[in-house]
């Protein structure tokens, strides 16, 4: 009959630009990688926070600036401030529309996302509210279709 091989896919970051910096407004490209190729990833998010743990047990998303996309769907979405839901709207990358708010950052199209082999490159155009200063670590994660899942990953940091 043969043998078969089950292949566990390496997912994860390549990258995010700019980093390890300070300013805003500023246009961030986040790139992810599955070694299924980009196709395979089904949401990939981008974390900015001061207070994140993504070693608890439950971590808290709460007083970030975290967002998703969808790239099935093409879809961003940006989560409230207590890190619980989507707030109202998404954003369509690489087509006209809204921007997208909590109390931590405004986020707003930047270009579209782009897959290339197994890395897809997202575009973020992202404003930091007054209020969220000081040094924010900045974390990335990604899942496939399949439901694996990378670890969160400290890309660097980020001075709004």
């Amino acid at each position: 009959e043969g043998t078969w091989t089950p292949v566990m896919p390496y997912l994860g970051m390549i990258s995010v630009t700019p980093i390890n910096s300070s300013g805003s407004p500023k246009t961030f490209t986040a790139t992810y990688t599955s070694t299924i190729g980009a196709a395979d990833l089904s949401e990939v998010l981008l974390l900015f926070s001061s207070t994140f743990n993504p070693y608890a047990t439950n971590p808290s998303y709460a007083g970030a600036c975290y967002l998703f996309y969808m790239p099935a769907s093409n879809i961003l979405y940006l989560l409230n401030d207590a890190g619980s839901y989507s707030v109202p709207g998404y954003i369509v990358p690489g087509t006209a529309g809204p921007t997208l708010s909590n109390s931590q950052c405004t986020i707003g199209n930047a270009g579209a996302a782009t897959m290339s082999g197994n890395n897809l490159s997202l575009p973020v155009n992202i404003t930091f509210a007054s209020g969220f200063a000081g040094k924010k670590n900045v974390y990335a994660y990604s899942q496939d279709n399949e439901g694996y899942a990378s670890y969160w990953e400290l890309m660097g940091t980020w001075i709004p």
